[in-house]
């Protein structure tokens, strides 16, 4: 025998096939301040620029200009080859793995442009990381790989040299040149 059905339960059970239906977005809420997407349009101070990630044993600090994640202090104890130093991001871990060697442009992004005086007096125009950078560089300097290859040179790598008044770019040879890794956690 069969049973007829009434229009309400026809429609009560439609409006449950359609809610099973659709898709629910739920806005998800997380412990910590909001950091806003970033792009590489804005310009932000220092102090609200760089921020020390306490939930990487504040051995990272995170870019919002860009959104990369930097070593807070790079390995300086001693000079590495290029694979060697890939090594040594790789291995890298503060709470999470993923780390790299940075390309040229990521390093380059770090710094901002400006004026330097030379040990002469001169001025000149160069490049420095922002005044209230989170930074621990030893005396103020540091020297890092990148993973940009030097355009019809197999072999060479650009890398970086930083002083307090400012930074260089070099070449280096992958498989003779001594810079140290400084690693960024981002992705390809």
């Amino acid at each position: 025998m069969k049973l007829p059905i009434t229009p309400v339960v026809e429609t009560v059970f439609g409006l449950l096939l359609l809610v099973a239906t659709v898709s629910v977005n739920a806005q998800t809420v997380g412990a910590g301040p909001y950091y806003a997407s970033p792009s590489w349009d804005q310009t932000l101070p220092p102090n609200t620029r760089f921020i020390v990630l306490s939930n990487m044993n504040s051995a990272a600090v995170l870019d919002r200009e860009t959104g990369l994640v930097w070593q807070k202090t790079p390995d300086q104890s001693h000079t590495l080859r290029l694979s060697e130093a890939q090594q040594t991001c790789f291995e890298f871990e503060s709470v999470r793995y993923g780390w790299r060697v940075p390309t040229t442009s990521e390093l380059l992004s770090l710094f901002v442009p400006g004026t330097c005086t030379t040990n002469a007096g001169v001025t000149v125009k160069c490049r420095s990381l922002p005044d209230g950078h989170p930074f621990d560089l030893p005396n103020g300097s540091v020297s890092a790989w990148s993973t940009t290859q030097v355009g019809g040179s197999p072999g060479s790598y650009f890398g970086l040299f930083t002083a307090p008044r400012g930074i260089l770019t070099g070449i280096f040879d992958a498989n003779t040149g001594q810079a140290s890794a400084w690693c960024v956690r981002a992705p390809f």
